[in-house]
């Protein structure tokens, strides 16, 4: 709606409900997030209603014939008020009557509500009610009655701006017309502290009636409402399912959504989606006595969304409301689109369906896995999937918002099984889904996904292999090839993500994969091994070599294990020699020596061995250690 004239006047709007305050609780602000959506039952989603049979056509003639007629050059009246003593109620033109009750009426309409009547009964208590706001200046429920007020007019024009039993009391200052309060009371953005109690009041699923008063810049407004509401839709909303007219959508106004018995809210989170992005909304505000949230856009999708001071028409928003709860069910959704046109210059809609879908791809990604792409589709909002395999009939899978969003990922796919895909284009229309075809069906055999950061590192005589852990899978085999063969041979099977080669060859490269697998009714399923790893192990020293002398001529040696190696030998100098010699050959990593002299160095150097075939192959011995005994 234009609201330039709103800049210059003082707007303020106060709102009371039948016999009570509003009972209101406000959520502290949320943080405004894109991409966050609470996970939720697919099958559990409520999105019907009737506005969403609302053709553009339908809405521009709706439009165009709540415009106002009254000539409002003339006097409203048909005899006029005083704010004064004596003072008078005085009474509207039918012109002005007409012209306030269409457009309550085509407000109503577009909500997807049933019209109302005047109720002339009480036409004139709000004529009073009009009148004493003027003649006390003051824009409230609670009214001073002025000294030369008889008791009786200002118990009428009382009763007119608060609430009894059966009707709301609203209040408005400084609407040019009556027909303009009514579209304030709509937008109620003036009073975003309170929420949207006088739109609620207007838009009453439960309303059969109307009177109001009007004396500028002052008026008074009574929604009349019966337990027995005529209503056949679950939720309303404002703006309303569908298309939906910039011309009566303040940018300023919150959003609002009220549920029907049985539904109410639990936790509140709304989520806005726009162009395939999710917005967390802002500023959430129960209204206990409606059953009704009101909520804020955050400022980046506020911005995308609207020109100047009104909303862009042909923007499409899904609204996704969750934690809603029929009594039994604690996870339902409801969602519905809110899809902007301007009722003023209606645009034709193409309601040919989308491109096809081209180029469908699918490929395994894991061991219930299948990842799904395809070429973009130039007019399309979003795309459906469906499947089949050996357990399921050809059915709906899921479905992406979106064009720019070209693959799914299918994660309860049948393993070991031909799953077969298509992907169907399609695009919003009145809040209706119109599906393209496609190129043709896709299949794809989900096996376990592949290791990722496969390693391969000498570990002396021995090849340590590692690799990242492989979600729902049994466990991981290994293949080798040894320097003199031509191809992969089994090796071993674990279930962790390591292995230690000790039949690795020495000083050559062994070349390993590793493969996933996991059983499936008796049958390992194996996966893929994305690329081969190699290592050259080697005989070197061993680590950490010491000698110690003890009494009784006896030196203790000791050394680090040496991975991979069937032993070592030992060599020793004696005193006053030139050479090491053998002194023995151990699987331990250590030993006393005894001596033939005490105080004297004795040299040692230890040896790493590998027995391969029948040839025993020998490390290196850089290092050497000695000591003297006591």
């Amino acid at each position: 709606m234009k609201t330039a004239w709103k800049r210059i006047l003082f707007l303020a709007l106060c709102g009371m409900l039948s016999l009570s305050a509003a009972q209101i609780n406000t959520r502290a602000m949320e943080t405004e997030t894109q991409g966050s959506q609470p996970a939720q039952r697919e099958n559990q989603v409520l999105s019907n209603h009737s506005t969403l049979n609302y053709s553009q056509q339908d809405i521009a003639n709706a439009y165009k014939n709540s415009l106002k007629t009254f000539d409002y050059l003339q006097s409203i009246y048909s005899s006029a008020p005083s704010a004064q003593s004596p003072y008078k109620a005085g009474a509207l033109k039918d012109g002005v009557k007409k012209d306030t009750l269409n457009q309550l009426n085509y407000l109503r309409w577009l909500a997807g509500l049933n019209s109302v009547t005047i109720q002339d009964q009480y036409m004139e208590r709000s004529q009073k009610g009009a009148v004493l706001l003027k003649a006390t200046d003051t824009l409230t429920h609670y009214p001073t009655k002025p000294s030369d007020m008889s008791d009786e007019f200002f118990k009428e024009g009382e009763a007119a701006v608060g609430a009894g039993y059966g009707y709301s009391g609203n209040v408005a200052y400084g609407y040019r017309t009556m027909a303009d309060a009514i579209q304030g009371y709509a937008d109620d953005d003036y009073n975003v502290n309170a929420g949207v109690g006088h739109r609620l009041s207007m838009l009453d699923p439960n309303a059969y009636g109307v009177s109001f008063g009007f004396m500028a810049p002052y008026n008074a407004v009574s929604i009349y409402t019966s337990s027995k509401g005529s209503y056949s839709d679950a939720f309303y909303a404002w703006p309303s399912a569908g298309y939906f007219p910039i011309e009566n959508l303040s940018v300023d106004a919150p959003w609002s959504i009220q549920l029907m018995s049985p539904y109410q809210f639990g936790k509140y989170s709304v989520v806005l989606t726009y162009k395939g992005n999710n917005y967390n909304a802002l500023n959430y505000v129960y209204h206990d006595y409606y059953n009704a949230l009101s909520f804020a856009l955050p400022d980046t999708l506020k911005n995308a969304l609207i020109d100047g001071d009104s909303y862009k028409s042909g923007e499409l928003v899904t609204v996704s409301v969750y934690n809603v709860s029929n009594g039994s069910d604690q996870s339902l959704i409801i969602q519905y689109p809110v899809n902007f046109m301007s009722a003023k210059n209606p645009v034709t809609v193409n309601t040919n369906p989308p491109e096809m879908t081209t180029n469908i791809k699918a490929q395994s990604v894991g061991t219930t896995s299948v990842k799904l792409t395809w070429n973009r589709s130039t007019d399309a909002d979003g795309y459906l999937i469906y499947r089949q395999n050996s357990d399921q009939k050809y059915g709906y899978r899921g479905m992406v918002r979106g064009r720019d969003t070209t693959s799914y990922t299918d994660t309860t796919a049948k393993t070991d099984d031909f799953n077969y895909y298509w992907v169907f284009p399609y695009k919003e229309v009145n809040g209706k889904k119109i599906v393209g075809g496609f190129e043709k069906y896709t299949y794809s055999k989900p096996v376990p996904a592949s290791a990722k950061n496969v390693r391969a590192v000498a570990n002396g005589a021995s090849v340590r292999l590692t690799w990242s852990k492989v979600d729902n899978v049994d466990g991981y085999i290994i293949y080798r090839q040894l320097p003199n063969e031509t191809k992969m041979s089994y090796l071993y099977r674990v279930t962790g993500t390591g292995f230690i080669d000790t039949t690795a060859q020495l000083n050559d490269f062994n070349f390993y994969r590793i493969y996933p697998y996991k059983n499936v009714n008796g049958k390992n399923v194996i996966g893929l091994s994305e690329k081969h790893v190699y290592a050259k192990p080697t005989l070197t020293n061993v680590t950490n070599l010491k000698a110690v002398g003890q009494t009784y001529r006896r030196i203790q040696l000791s050394w680090n294990a040496h991975a991979g190696v069937d032993g070592y030998i030992v060599y020793r100098q004696d005193p006053n020699t030139n050479t090491f010699t053998y002194r023995l050959m151990t699987t331990s990593t250590g030993f006393i020596d005894t001596v033939s002299k005490a105080n004297e160095y004795y040299y040692y150097r230890v040896y790493p061995y590998k027995m391969v075939k029948g040839k025993m192959i020998t490390g290196t011995s850089v290092n050497y250690v000695y000591a003297k005994s006591k």
